[in-house]
């Protein structure tokens, strides 16, 4: 198995940037390691620098510095290639990460010898279509919220499953949640809390 590692950060946090950096320096005697592009620029390796195209082939496992908010961003970029991910807090809350900053060294050599569980997690894909034509796609980890602009208007969702309407829901906007973001936004606007590993999603009208 090839020791190489993918390393994944907030760019715009000094902090997260820095203890990337840092992170860095210590892994790279013995494993391989590679960044996107642009934040290998940043820290100034730009020749560990790769394009989003590059993941499948050059990286086992990411690590991602920082709090949950990066955890969503790096999942929604390496979804496509099934690559397991380890979040690293460096942030207050840490609900998705699974170790501290400074057990992050210790850590990494069990990915390599198998010492790990892997924690299959169920996302969620949005397509947005306007008059008939698709104009977005939406990836999320979390939650899709279906929302409004600043019209102070209810609005009318018509929501089915497999073309099959379940409801008629009057609401300021509804909040798909998946699992893992039930904690999140559904909590606050009165939704469950369900356990991770369920395959389920979760529709909660807001106000």
């Amino acid at each position: 198995m090839k020791k190489t590692l993918g390393l994944y950060f907030k760019e715009k946090n000094r902090a997260s940037v820095n203890d990337a950096k840092a992170l860095l320096h210590k892994l790279q005697k013995k494993y391989s390691i590679y960044l996107l592009n642009p934040q290998a620029k940043i820290i100034g390796q730009s020749s560990l620098g790769i394009s989003p195209s590059e993941i499948r082939d050059n990286i086992r496992f990411l690590l991602v510095v920082g709090g949950d908010g990066t955890v969503l961003r790096a999942a929604r970029l390496i979804a496509p290639y099934s690559i397991p991910l380890l979040g690293i807090n460096i942030g207050k809350l840490g609900f998705l990460t699974e170790v501290e900053y400074d057990q992050a060294e210790k850590m990494v050599p069990q990915l390599f010898t198998g010492k790990y569980q892997l924690d299959k997690r169920k996302m969620i894909e949005a397509h947005i279509f306007r008059r008939g034509k698709k104009i977005s796609e939406l990836l999320a980890l979390n939650d899709i919220v279906i929302g409004k602009s600043g019209i102070a208007r209810i609005m009318k969702i018509n929501t089915f499953v497999n073309e099959r309407l379940i409801a008629e829901y009057r609401a300021d906007g509804l909040i798909v949640s998946t699992p893992t973001g039930s904690t999140g936004h559904n909590l606050s606007a009165g939704g469950p809390i369900l356990a991770p590993h369920l395959s389920a999603m979760i529709l909660t009208p807001i106000c």
